[in-house]
């Protein structure tokens, strides 16, 4: 296991537990907001940070990313949304590469429907084209609430994605997770039209959320197939590991620094080229539609 120095863990806890809060209070304020804007919100927030960050410690770390697209590119499904890439080199020479596929889902505020075949039909730029409905829908006046009964509409039990993220995982032999997008706190109410003096928790106490996909599978097995989860079902069903803190999932920022980074939860590639993340990211039929690289050189 690499010897990773606290103020290393630190600043990459500190900077997940940001993004976690920036995209948690996107979804707070904007409650109609689409899973795929909270995604483009995830990686814009790392597009402002590139730039080389020295620490104390000697290690120095930057970030890159990369858009591929949105689209179902496994197949007719898509299998994960983002792909986070930690890689570890001593003086530039890579020491040992890790990665996590990411499916992302979001809790759906009262009385929003997901609506499958808007979302198909109006896709690419083609979305900002809403049909009359769908804009008089978004702009009337309304009360949006989480609560612990709201549900991840977009996930249902044994759907035909999640059969394409197991044939997935078993190819690879390797585990996918879950990033569920909460809102700051629940219970929350958001009116809308909005006004100028909204104001949102300055803590965020649920949040962004991962559980290995098979966790998820666990946890919902006693329901039949088509069964879409509320918020409540994941808080109490999870194994005993998610409880207290971690209640509904680890939280972003400790899944990334104290499970990822300390080789816990991941792929795990040691090969001196990536060898093993290469063969899975240079297929035709594309894993995911964005890829975020954490890079950390030690200067030793």
């Amino acid at each position: 296991m690499l010897n990773i120095p606290n103020d290393v863990l630190e600043f990459m806890r500190d900077e997940f537990a940001q993004c976690n809060y920036e995209i948690s209070k996107d979804l707070s304020l904007h409650p109609s907001t689409s899973e795929d804007s909270i995604n483009e919100h995830f990686v814009k927030y790392w597009l402002g940070r590139q730039g080389p960050v020295k620490l104390p410690s000697n290690w120095t770390i930057y970030v890159k990313s990369y858009f591929m697209g949105r689209g179902r590119h496994y197949g007719i499904w898509e299998v994960a949304d983002i792909g986070l890439i930690l890689v570890f080199r001593r003086k530039g020479k890579i020491l040992r590469s890790k990665m996590v596929y990411l499916q992302s889902k979001n809790l759906y505020a009262d009385p929003l429907k997901y609506n499958e075949s808007v979302e198909e039909r109006y896709y690419g730029l083609g979305s900002l084209l809403m049909p009359e409905q769908y804009h008089n829908e978004l702009v009337a006046d309304k009360v949006y609430m989480f609560t612990t009964k709201s549900k991840y509409q977009a996930f249902s039990v044994e759907s035909e994605q999640q059969q394409a993220m197991k044939a997935f995982q078993d190819k690879f032999k390797m585990t996918m997770h879950y990033m569920l997008y909460n809102p700051l706190t629940i219970p929350m109410t958001m009116s809308v039209p909005y006004n100028f003096n909204i104001e949102v928790p300055h803590e965020n106490e649920v949040g962004c959320r991962i559980m290995r996909k098979d966790h998820l599978a666990e946890a919902l097995k006693s329901y039949g197939k088509g069964y879409i989860p509320t918020y409540g079902d994941i808080s109490n069903l999870l194994p005993i590991e998610f409880y207290g803190e971690h209640t509904a999932g680890w939280k972003l920022e400790y899944f990334i620094a104290d499970l990822m980074m300390q080789c816990k939860e991941g792929i795990i590639d040691d090969s001196p080229n990536f060898e093993t993340l290469y063969n899975m990211m240079s297929r035709k039929d594309r894993i995911m539609s964005t890829g975020v690289m954490f890079t950390f050189d030690v200067d030793e």
